[in-house]
């Protein structure tokens, strides 16, 4: 939907990975003007929909020395591609 009212659309997927209820993907998106762009998404499985969710508000508090936080929302195993290049 947020693509849809912002008038992009995905034309590629760099990556896709996938970690209990989160998945990080890594797309190309195109927009009304057919200027290409790069964009990350975070989403997390809520039922039987994807929420798309901010970085900033699920990562945690991250600090200076790069350790994952101990308050964020976000699997280890996806946090260093979703959560350090914020």
């Amino acid at each position: 939907m947020f693509l849809h009212e912002s008038e992009m659309h995905i034309t590629s997927f760099e990556s896709l990975k996938c970690s209990g209820d989160w998945a990080y993907a890594k797309a190309a998106v195109m927009d009304a003007q057919d200027a290409a762009t790069k964009e990350t998404y975070l989403f997390q499985r809520t039922g039987v929909n994807w929420v798309l969710k901010a970085p900033e508000t699920v990562c945690g508090s991250v600090t200076g020395d790069g350790a994952r936080p101990v308050d964020t929302e976000v699997p280890a195993d996806l946090w260093s591609q979703a959560c350090t290049s914020i």
